[in-house]
């Protein structure tokens, strides 16, 4: 939207600029290493959105297999 073609009232409240919540910007997110408590590897993450949303990744650890074949 254009600055010319915002009314008073559009101006006033901000309508098209920026937006903040509580001094994080919108569309930004955190993203924290979550540590496993056996053995203090990291074993996923944290991510906390702008919009207070949080979500968790699991990384299980990866294991190998070795197939015998008799």
């Amino acid at each position: 939207m254009n600055e010319d073609t915002k009314n008073d009232f559009q101006k006033k409240v901000g309508v098209g600029e920026k937006q903040y919540l509580y001094g994080r910007h919108v569309g930004k997110k955190k993203k924290t290493k979550v540590l496993n408590d056996d053995n203090g590897k990291v074993g996923g993450y944290q991510t906390e959105h702008w919009s207070g949303r949080v979500d968790a990744t699991v990384t299980p650890p990866t294991k190998r297999i070795k197939l015998g074949l008799t």
